[in-house]
C-alpha cells in the first residue's frame, strides 16, 4: 500500500467539500490528495493513526514537546557558552538522532521464559553472597557470564587472544557525555564579546573581568619587549667581542718606500701585526704587488704578493722573484 503524503489540514478540507459544498467522496480526495477510505473512516467517527497510537505511548503528546523544548534549550546553552549565537534549524532534532542510531528503535531479543521466572530478589541476593564470599577477589574486568554470549567474550579477552581486543569495545559502560566547553576566554576581547546579549548586571560583571585581563595584557606586552630587548643586547656582546686581524697591507709597503729612500732599517714584518678591535670582515680579497727599483741597475727590491680572506688569514705562500 502506498501513503500519500498529506496533512491534517488536507483532510480537514476534503471532509468539508464533502459535507458542506455537495462534492462525493472520490472528487474531494482527488482534489485535496487525501485518500478516499481516509475521509470515509473520519466521516465515521474514527480518530487518526496518531490520536490511535497516542493511547499507547509511555508518555503523553504534551510531554514529549516539553522534552524536546528541554533538549533545544540544553543545545542552545551550549552553543552560547561557545559563542556560537546562531539559532538551531527546524529539523535539528530529526536529524540529531537520526546521526545517532543508539537513539532509534531496537528490537529486543526473545528471552527464555525461565529467565525471567528465576529473576526473583532471593535469587539475586544469594548470587551475590556467594560472589563476595567466594569469589570477591577477582577483578571486574576477568569476570564474564555464564552462557553462550559471555563465554564468547571471555574467549576474546586481550589475555586469552591478544588480537581480539575490538570486540570488548561493544561490551563497556560508555562514558557520560562532556557537555562543558573547552573555549575559556583568554583575552579581553573575547570577554566582551560573551557579554553580548546579556543582562545589565551580567554585562558589567564581564566589563569588570575585561578590564583585569587589559590590565594583564599591558603588562605581559611590557615584560615582553623588555625580554626581546635584553636578547638583543646578549646579541650584541657576542658579535663584537675582540679579534686578531692583520691591519692593511698598503700602509706597511708605504713605510717600506720610506725606510728606503731615508736609508734606515727596515723594519721587523712581525711588529707589524697588532690587534684592533674588528666589528666586520673584510669584504673582499686584498692582493697588493708594489716593485721598487732604485736607480742603479743592480739594485733591485721587489715586495711580496699577499692574497688573504675575509677573515685575514694567508691563503697564498709568498713567491720570490
Amino acid at each position: 500500500m502506498v501513503r500519500r503524503n498529506y496533512t491534517e489540514d488536507d483532510v480537514a478540507e476534503a471532509i468539508f467539500n464533502t459535507t458542506d459544498r455537495g462534492l462525493s467522496q472520490n472528487e474531494a480526495a482527488q482534489k485535496r490528495g487525501v485518500p478516499q477510505w481516509t475521509i470515509s473512516r473520519r466521516l465515521s467517527g474514527q480518530a487518526s493513526r496518531n490520536e490511535r497510537i497516542q493511547a499507547h505511548q509511555r508518555i503523553s503528546k504534551s510531554q514529549e514537546e516539553t522534552l524536546l523544548r528541554w533538549l533545544r534549550a540544553c543545545v542552545e546553552a551550549i552553543l552560547q557558552q561557545q559563542s556560537d549565537n546562531k539559532p538551531l534549524g527546524k529539523h535539528w532534532t530529526t536529524r540529531f538522532v537520526k546521526r545517532h542510531l543508539e537513539l532509534s528503535t531496537k528490537l529486543g531479543k526473545r528471552q527464555v521464559a525461565a529467565r525471567f521466572d528465576g529473576f526473583t530478589p532471593k535469587a539475586v541476593n544469594w548470587y551475590f553472597d556467594i560472589r563476595e564470599n567466594e569469589y570477591g577477589w577477582i577483578k571486574p574486568e576477568n569476570t564474564v557470564n555464564v552462557d553462550e554470549g559471555g563465554i564468547m567474550v571471555g574467549f576474546a579477552h586481550p589475555e586469552i587472544q591478544p588480537d581480539k581486543e575490538k570486540p570488548l569495545e561493544e561490551f563497556k559502560t560508555p562514558s557520560p557525555p562532556q557537555l562543558h566547553s573547552d573555549d575559556t576566554p583568554k583575552t579581553s576581547r573575547q570577554v566582551r564579546e560573551m557579554a553580548k546579549h546579556r543582562s545589565r548586571p551580567t554585562r558589567q560583571k564581564y566589563r569588570k573581568i575585561a578590564k583585569g585581563l587589559e590590565a594583564l595584557e599591558m603588562k605581559v606586552a611590557v615584560q615582553n619587549a623588555r625580554i626581546t630587548g635584553l636578547e638583543e643586547q646578549m646579541a650584541q656582546l657576542r658579535r663584537g667581542k675582540k679579534r686578531k686581524a692583520v691591519p692593511n697591507p698598503n700602509r706597511r709597503f708605504m713605510a717600506l718606500a720610506e725606510s728606503l729612500a731615508t736609508g734606515e732599517a727596515l723594519p721587523d714584518s712581525k711588529g707589524a701585526e697588532i690587534e684592533v678591535d674588528v666589528d666586520e670582515e673584510v669584504e673582499s680579497v686584498i692582493e697588493v704587488g708594489v716593485g721598487l727599483e732604485d736607480e742603479r741597475d743592480d739594485f733591485m727590491v721587489v715586495t711580496k704578493h699577499y692574497q688573504r680572506t675575509r677573515s685575514g688569514r694567508e691563503v697564498k705562500k709568498p713567491r720570490r722573484e
